[in-house]
C-alpha cells in the first residue's frame, strides 16, 4: 500500500498542474492515508501544502482548511515535534468553536488533541480539565459506548494517573476496555491500547502478574494487526519489557528493548521522542546486567538528545538528569515513569 501511495504522490504535480483544488485534496487524502499507516514523515508535506492551499484560497474558517490543520497537528505530535503541534492544536480549537459550536464533535476532537498536546509538554493540569470536559459532553451527547466516548475515557485514565489518582485510573481503564472489546471487538486498535494502559496501571498497583500477562497478549496481537514496524507495536514491545524487567527476567528485557531502538531508530529516526525513551529503556536494562559503563554512556546521550528536543525543563529532560545522576551513584536505581509506554488517543478528521 505504501508504494501504491508513493506512485500516486509522484503523480500528483504532473498529472494536475492546471487542477490546483484537485491536487490539493488528494494531497490531503493521501496525507491522511500516510498518516493512518503511522507513516508521519511522508504524511506532513502533503498535509502541509493542502493546508497552506485550503488557507490561502478559502480562507482559515473553511471545513477543508482545519480539516488539514488537524490532520498536520496529529502528524506533528506523532513525528516528535511537539512544539509545532501544540501551535497548530491553540489555533485550531477557538476556529472550530466559533465556526461549529463547542459541542460539535469535531470541536471536541480538537479539545482532546490539544489536551494530549499539553500533557506532551507537562502542562497536566491543563490536560487534565480539558479532558474531563470532553468525556462529560461526549457522554452526554454521544452515550457511554460510543467509540468517541471510549476514546476520551482513555484519556482521562491518563490524566488521572498522571495526578496520582490512580484508583480512579483503574476504574476508569477496566470499565473502558469491557466497553471496548464489546463495542470495537478485542483485536481493535483502541481495544489494544486499551489493554496497554490498564496493563500499566495495573502495574503501579503492584499487580504485577496480570500486568506481564496483559503486555504479552497486546504485543501478539498489536504485531498481527498493526504490523512490527508500527509505533503502536513499539510501544507494546517497551511496556513488556518493562514487565519482564520488574519479574526479574532481565536478559528478556534486554532482548525486547534493544529490537525497539533498532526498529525506533528505523521508523521513527534517531532523534524521535520515542527512539530516545527506546534507549533509556536498554540503559536501564544494562544497568540492571551491571553493564555500568555502556548504562552511563547511553544516559549521557538521552541527556542530550532529550535537552535538544524536549528543552531542559521538561520531565523526559528531568528523569534522564536524575537517571544519568544515578549511573555516577555506587548504587543505581533507574527512575521508571509509570506512565511510559501510555498513549493518548489523537482524533482525526478525514
Amino acid at each position: 500500500m505504501a508504494e501504491t501511495l508513493d506512485r500516486a504522490v509522484n503523480n500528483l504535480d504532473r498529472d494536475l498542474t492546471n487542477q490546483p483544488a484537485r491536487r490539493a485534496q488528494l494531497q490531503a487524502t493521501l496525507g491522511s492515508t500516510y498518516l493512518a499507516l503511522g507513516l508521519f514523515l511522508e504524511a506532513i508535506p502533503l498535509l502541509e501544502r493542502a493546508r497552506d492551499y485550503h488557507r490561502a484560497v478559502s480562507g482559515p474558517e473553511h471545513p477543508d482548511t482545519l480539516i488539514a490543520m488537524n490532520n498536520l497537528a496529529i502528524s506533528y505530535f506523532a513525528d516528535g515535534r511537539g512544539a509545532a503541534a501544540l501551535k497548530l492544536r491553540e489555533e485550531v480549537l477557538p476556529l472550530l468553536r466559533r465556526v461549529l459550536g463547542p459541542e460539535h464533535p469535531d470541536t471536541l476532537s480538537a479539545m482532546s488533541n490539544l489536551a494530549n498536546s499539553y500533557s506532551d509538554v507537562g502542562r497536566r493540569d491543563e490536560a487534565l480539565k480539558l479532558r474531563e470536559e470532553v468525556l462529560s459532553v461526549r457522554s452526554r451527547v454521544l452515550g457511554p459506548s460510543h467509540p468517541d466516548t471510549l476514546s476520551a475515557m482513555h484519556n482521562l485514565a491518563i490524566s488521572y494517573a498522571d495526578a496520582g489518582r490512580r484508583d480512579e485510573a483503574l476504574r476508569l481503564e477496566e470499565e473502558m476496555l469491557s466497553l471496548s472489546r464489546k463495542v470495537l471487538g478485542p483485536e481493535h486498535p483502541d481495544t489494544l491500547s486499551a489493554m496497554n494502559n490498564l496493563a500499566i496501571s495495573y502495574s503501579a498497583a503492584g499487580r504485577r502478574d496480570e500486568a506481564l500477562t496483559l503486555r504479552e497478549e497486546v504485543l501478539r496481537l498489536t504485531r498481527k494487526v498493526l504490523g512490527p514496524e508500527h509505533p503502536d507495536t513499539l510501544r507494546a514491545m517497551h511496556s513488556l519489557a518493562s514487565s519482564y524487567s520488574d519479574a526479574g527476567r532481565r536478559d528478556q528485557a534486554l532482548t525486547l528493548r534493544e529490537e525497539m531502538l533498532r526498529l525506533s531508530r528505523t521508523v521513527l529516526g534517531p532523534e524521535h521522542p520515542g527512539t530516545i525513551r527506546a534507549m533509556a529503556s536498554v540503559a536501564d536494562s544494562c544497568s540492571d546486567a551491571g553493564r555500568r559503563d555502556e548504562a552511563l554512556q547511553l544516559r549521557e546521550k538521552v541527556l542530550r538528545l532529550f535537552q535538544k528536543v524536549k528543552g531542559p525543563e521538561h520531565p523526559d529532560t528531568l528523569s534522564a538528569m536524575h537517571n544519568l545522576a544515578m549511573s555516577t551513584s555506587p548504587l543505581t536505581v533507574a527512575t521508571r515513569r509509570s506512565n511510559c509506554g501510555r498513549k493518548s488517543c489523537d482524533s482525526s478528521k478525514r
